[in-house]
């Protein structure tokens, strides 16, 4: 959790800059440290595995040009069937990519790592397909607002490890049984988060308002 808390306070610091320049020239930065932290990992450097402020300080340079871009209405431009072709194509490059780094040099780890860049394509593309589909329904909302507390349950270490324990145990069942009981974990865990993240949320509230009195 140390790398959030670190993002939080260049937070500022790396918005000042970011207004300061231009979307292409921020494109080109993010384009840059990306290419750089994925040679990194290739080249058996351990600074860029995600999990690091220097992985964490791109992402949200790669969030604030998403943003401008659409500030700036350049998503707009592009079809929905267009962004899920790419999202196809992608997702088959990065399957044959993984089955021939796998096979040869036992390395396919780094090319699902979140912090690649085909990955990080992939989710930006998935952003824009969400973006192109409009939701106005309340418990879309309701559920979204509880999303970052999801991304902290599942990555909690403990919790992490018995999620592998768990689904490695699932291999012995038949195809069916074993996509049912994975999606069943999915959804307990979304459950279980959003219920604590809204616990939370009214909590803090209380709080808030015994404070303010």
């Amino acid at each position: 959790m140390d790398v959030y808390f670190v993002l939080m306070l260049f937070a500022p610091m790396l918005n000042d800059f970011i207004d300061k320049i231009s979307a292409r020239k921020l494109f080109k930065i993010v384009l840059f440290l990306f290419i750089c932290a994925w040679l990194s990992v290739i080249f058996g450097s351990q600074q860029f595995r995600g999990n690091c402020p220097e992985s964490f300080f791109i992402f949200y340079l790669t969030g604030r040009l998403l943003r401008r871009w659409y500030d700036e209405g350049l998503l707009s431009h592009i079809n929905l069937p267009i962004l899920i072709l790419s999202y196809l194509i992608i997702s088959i490059i990065n399957t044959f990519l993984y089955v021939i780094v796998e096979t040869h040099f036992k390395a396919g780890y780094f090319v699902f790592g979140y912090e690649t860049p085909l990955v990080v394509a992939q989710a930006c593309i998935l952003l824009f397909i969400f973006l192109k589909i409009p939701f106005s329904r309340r418990i879309i909302n309701y559920i979204a607002s509880s999303a970052f507390a999801i991304y902290l349950l599942h990555i909690h270490g403990e919790l992490k490890k018995w999620y592998y324990e768990y689904t490695t145990t699932l291999y012995n069942n038949s195809v069916g049984v074993h996509v049912t009981l994975l999606l069943l974990l999915f959804v307990a865990v979304g459950v279980i988060a959003i219920a604590i993240d809204k616990l939370r949320e009214c909590s803090f509230n209380l709080v808030l308002r015994i404070i303010n009195k």
